[in-house]
């Protein structure tokens, strides 16, 4: 018997011949010529190497053997077709599953409180796992199904992978709200002649920034380094330092710590933020559902410096 070759037609033209009796009622049942019913049939009859029905004055009657066979087959196909028919039907409030995320710190922070309230009220049975890993190390998580998604800045990640821009943002430049020497607006004179804190990000596409700012001629002025820009803003807004951080972050942050939010003066990188995803999940219902939530409530942050320069 040819199994790898038995194909779904195949089997579905046997179980409405078998149901119906009829050549002709099958045909119409499964909208068909025919023709290409009988030309079915006899692929499977070949592959089974079986006749399967005896044409008799009472219709099609099955054989022993597609009598054996015939239940199984017909469960068999009912279970694809129910299976086919939930995977149209996804409910997300009915829905309980958990997804891991890959995002970046930044991320994180700003999504992380939307995405839970929404699905407080539209998918309660919703949950999600949060993890931040390097660009290559995201990359192969994705792949191998360690993650169901990533969301964020990752210039690096292979152009093979599925993907959905999501929108542009910009780096600002953030000093204390006390600053003594810089006001609303900062120069590049006084960029230049600053001490700086960064945050480390290597393995990121935020490392792009520490690459700008050393080719301006500022590495000697670095004076702190830390590791992460969440921690970035909290010491910037208790010292005279300044720091390049994310505009979407910088929009959360100055709630949250003393500082200003200022225009930059320098020709920085724009972060673009993205969706990544592998092809086995592109067309789950879950998974097109997660991804349009998230990209409706990212588009939802202010993606610009709120304040004035």
């Amino acid at each position: 018997m040819d199994f790898p070759n038995i194909d779904l037609y195949g089997l579905a033209a046997f179980d409405a011949i078998r149901r119906t009796g009829s050549i002709t009622q099958a045909a119409l049942e499964l909208n068909l010529a025919q023709s290409t019913l009988s030309n079915r049939l006899r692929r499977l009859r070949s592959q089974l190497d079986d006749p399967l029905f005896i044409r008799t004055a009472a219709g099609m009657q099955p054989t022993p053997f597609a009598e054996d066979i015939g239940a199984r087959i017909s469960d068999a196909l009912a279970m694809i077709d129910g299976g086919l028919r939930n995977r149209k039907d996804f409910d997300p409030g009915r829905e309980a599953r958990t997804f891991t995320i890959l995002m970046t710190p930044v991320t994180e922070v700003q999504l992380v409180p939307l995405v839970v309230d929404r699905c407080a009220v539209e998918a309660p049975g919703m949950n999600f796992t949060t993890r931040a890993l390097p660009d290559k190390e995201t990359e192969n998580a994705l792949r191998e199904g360690v993650a169901d998604l990533a969301i964020g800045y990752f210039p690096d990640i292979s152009q093979s992978l599925k993907q959905r821009h999501v929108v542009n943002s910009d780096y600002v430049c953030v000093v204390s709200k006390n600053h003594p020497t810089i006001g609303d607006t900062i120069s590049r004179e006084q960029f230049l002649g600053s001490r700086y804190a960064i945050a480390d990000v290597r393995g990121t596409g935020h490392h792009a920034v520490e690459l700008a700012l050393q080719r301006a001629g500022v590495a000697t002025n670095i004076v702190a380094r830390v590791s992460n820009f969440l921690s970035l803003s909290l010491i910037v807004a208790s010292s005279t330092l300044i720091a390049t951080i994310p505009g979407m972050l910088a929009n959360t942050m100055q709630h949250a710590a003393d500082i200003k939010v200022l225009r930059h003066p320098l020709d920085l990188p724009t972060p673009e933020v993205r969706q990544f995803w592998h092809d086995r999940v592109h067309r789950d219902p879950a998974h097109v559902w997660l991804r349009g939530i998230l990209s409706d409530l990212y588009r939802s942050l202010p993606n610009k410096m709120e304040s004035p320069a």
